[in-house]
């Protein structure tokens, strides 16, 4: 089964390090509040993003908190996964 796009209201989870430093807070997990495209700054290096970026809703250090949508997975609402539970019960 194909992932469904990240969207606003969407769980998420980190799954991916940074490319600039090799860190980040692998699984993380939030609720999207925003995407939007923008650039950010690493919080630990300072390189700077320009990407597609999902918010958390959160601050942090007086910003908003953001991971590009490339190192996020979508987790599905139960209710998806029930229906997509019983697609596959039917078919078999």
């Amino acid at each position: 089964m194909k992932d469904k796009p990240i969207s606003v209201g969407d769980m998420a989870m980190v799954i991916k390090l940074k490319s600039c430093c090799r860190k980040g807070q692998l699984g993380f997990i939030f609720t999207v509040s925003k995407i939007s495209i923008g650039v950010a700054r690493c919080t630990h290096c300072g390189a700077q993003h320009e990407s597609l970026f999902a918010y958390s809703g959160e601050i942090e250090n007086g910003r908003a908190r953001c991971v590009r949508i490339d190192r996020l997975k979508r987790i599905p609402p139960l209710d998806e996964l029930e229906t997509t539970k019983e697609r596959e019960t039917i078919t078999a």
